[in-house]
This record gives C-alpha cells, sequence and structure tokens, in this order.
C-alpha cells in the first residue's frame, strides 16, 4: 500500500495571513493602550480634586467601564479580523478546489481533451494536469494497442494468434496496476 504525503497547510497564503493578524495585534493593542491611557488621565485629572466631594460614580467603577469598552472594542475588531481572514481563505481554496473539481469531473467522465489554463496557480492543479497528461497518453496508448486486434481475425493462425497476444500483453501493460489481494477476494 502506498502512503501519500499529505499536506493540509499552504505556507505561502497562511504565513501572510499570520504576520498580517499579527500586525493587526500589534496596532490593536498600541492604540487601545493609547486609547485607554488617555481616556484613564481624563478620568484621574477630573477626580483628582474630589477627595472632598461626594462623587456620583467611584473612580475604580470609572476606570473599570473605560477598560471594558477598549476590551469590547479590540474584541469587535478582531472578530472582524477573523471574519476576514475566514474569507479570504475560503476563496482562496475555493480558487484552487473549483478547477481541480472540473478536473477531477472530466476525469471521471473519461475527457482527456487539452485543459484549459487556470489563473491560480498552486501545485495541486499542476500536480492534477500533469496527472491527466500522463493518463492522456495513457489511454492513447490503449486505444492504439486495442486497434490493434482485429475482431474478424483468424485466431488459428500462429502468426495473427501472436500478434493478438502481443496486443493484450502490451495492454494489461498500459493497464493501471490493481492489488492483486483486492481482485482474489472470495469471502
Amino acid at each position: 500500500m502506498i502512503k501519500r504525503k499529505i499536506h493540509y497547510i499552504d505556507a505561502a497564503v497562511q504565513n501572510r495571513l499570520l504576520i498580517a493578524l499579527v500586525l493587526l495585534e500589534v496596532l490593536l493593542i498600541s492604540a487601545g493602550m493609547i486609547v485607554l491611557y488617555l481616556d484613564m488621565k481624563e478620568v484621574v485629572d477630573e477626580n483628582l480634586f474630589r477627595i472632598h466631594f461626594a462623587a456620583t460614580e467611584s473612580l475604580s467603577a470609572l476606570l473599570f467601564r473605560e477598560a471594558m469598552q477598549a476590551l469590547a472594542v479590540l474584541v469587535i475588531v478582531n472578530v472582524a479580523a477573523l471574519g476576514l481572514a475566514e474569507w479570504l481563505w475560503s476563496r482562496y481554496l475555493d480558487s484552487i478546489l473549483r478547477p481541480l473539481s472540473g478536473l477531477l469531473a472530466r476525469t471521471g467522465d473519461l475527457d482527456f481533451s487539452l485543459d484549459e489554463t487556470f489563473g491560480q496557480r498552486h501545485a495541486v492543479l499542476e500536480l492534477a494536469v500533469a496527472w491527466r497528461e500522463a493518463e492522456r497518453e495513457r489511454c492513447k496508448g490503449v486505444h492504439a494497442e486495442i486497434s490493434r486486434l482485429d475482431e474478424n481475425a483468424d485466431y488459428s493462425s500462429t502468426n495473427t494468434l501472436e500478434q493478438a497476444r502481443a496486443a493484450l500483453e502490451n495492454l494489461m501493460a498500459l493497464l493501471p496496476v490493481h492489488n492483486s489481494g483486492s481482485r482474489n477476494r472470495s469471502d
């Protein structure tokens, strides 16, 4: 059994998204800290000389409210950034999977006509196109070997029988290799 190496990541896109998200976080935290500092400074300045006055709201409640507002803005912007990243990622995957699905559907229908070029350059699409080219050539070989066989030939003749045997051997060589265990199961 052949084990395939499956890659679930696309480093080029994911690195760009990760760098963008980290930069966004740094900018958000910096902006949040500046806004929080300015708000806190204003709250402290307003309440600095109110020691002897009865405050309508305590200083700690004011500071807590300002901190929660800054935190709420950070959460909203982060959720929006994650939504944008998910939208960009799904568009990117769709730009790969849509042409790949078309290639696979055409292969399933045994349509080995020439493949169109895709706007998206990706290793998966290049591998699929290369595989289809190999399958196209294999199918041409199968067709050529089948056309060498004559249904009306006299197979009692040794020469005709040898030609048919050679064509069948070439045909078997062109067919994909199947696991012999899966063919011989009688249980």
